[in-house]
């Protein structure tokens, strides 16, 4: 047991991203374990929320693993695995902006509706002289 961890920590990333496209899920575990405190960090920089950086970290392996045919073993692991978790924190950010712009938009939808009523009932009440002079005005 101890000479497999040793041996372990000598694998390189890209070492284990090699086993791993041959089909070692052990050679994923290993990547996690080294790199599950980073990504975390790495996520709550862009998203600012604990329970969504785990997420995105977490995503962000689940998606290591369903690319790992397409990782170019030449390359450094690291980088590759950081842009793909600054482009799901980035599509994460995209969206959060979108329901925020949606929901205000219905807000003002529905204040404007408010407020026509309110001034269509204020103009009801108001002698018509008045109504005049607010219209001019």
């Amino acid at each position: 047991m101890y000479s497999s961890c040793v041996h372990a920590e000598k694998l390189t990333d890209e070492d284990l991203m090699m086993r791993l496209r041959k089909g070692d899920e052990s050679a994923l575990a290993l990547l996690v374990e080294r790199y599950q405190n980073d990504l975390f960090r790495f996520c709550l920089y862009y998203v600012r929320e604990i329970e969504q950086a785990k997420e995105m970290a977490q995503e962000t392996f689940l998606r290591v693993f369903v690319a790992r045919d397409r990782f170019d073993t030449s390359r450094r692991f690291r980088p590759w695995v950081l842009c793909i978790a600054r482009n799901l924190c980035l599509n994460e950010l995209k969206r959060r902006k979108t329901v925020s712009m949606e929901s205000l938009e219905s807000y003002a939808s529905a204040a404007r509706d408010a407020l026509s009523g309110v001034l269509s009932q204020s103009a009801e009440d108001m002698p018509d002289a008045q109504l005049i002079a607010a219209e001019r005005r």
